[in-house]
């Protein structure tokens, strides 16, 4: 292995250590911005715009911390780059299926006797 190889592993630790503390705080950022949003839908019936929005550019940049950390990725991550931006998309709301009583339930036998 050559040197100059092994100063790059090192550089390489020393950046998996420091994003992996950039990702632990961003963990607890996390944390506090959802108790906000919480409190803020319990008294104003709705999440606040602006932490929707920068929930959701620390979501991407936990992402791409995940990606250099599991070395899916070389890419540094802010402050070494920018910012990631990511604009709020509001979500389609999730339909769920109820199976009808009448309906036959997966692993039951048929009723055959009426």
């Amino acid at each position: 292995m050559l040197v100059e190889d092994r100063e790059h592993h090192i550089f390489k630790l020393l950046f998996i250590i420091l994003f992996w503390v950039f990702f632990r705080v961003a963990t607890v950022v996390m944390v506090i911005i959802s108790l906000i949003q919480w409190g803020s839908l319990w008294f104003q019936d709705e999440p606040r715009e602006s932490l929707l929005k920068f929930s959701s550019q620390l979501t991407l940049f936990q992402a791409q911390i995940t990606k250099y950390l599991t070395f899916q990725s070389d890419e540094k991550v802010f402050p070494f780059a920018d910012w990631p931006d990511a604009p709020i998309k509001p979500e389609a709301p999730v339909e769920v299926a109820v199976p009808d009583e009448a309906e036959e339930q997966p692993g039951e036998k048929p009723d055959t006797e009426k």
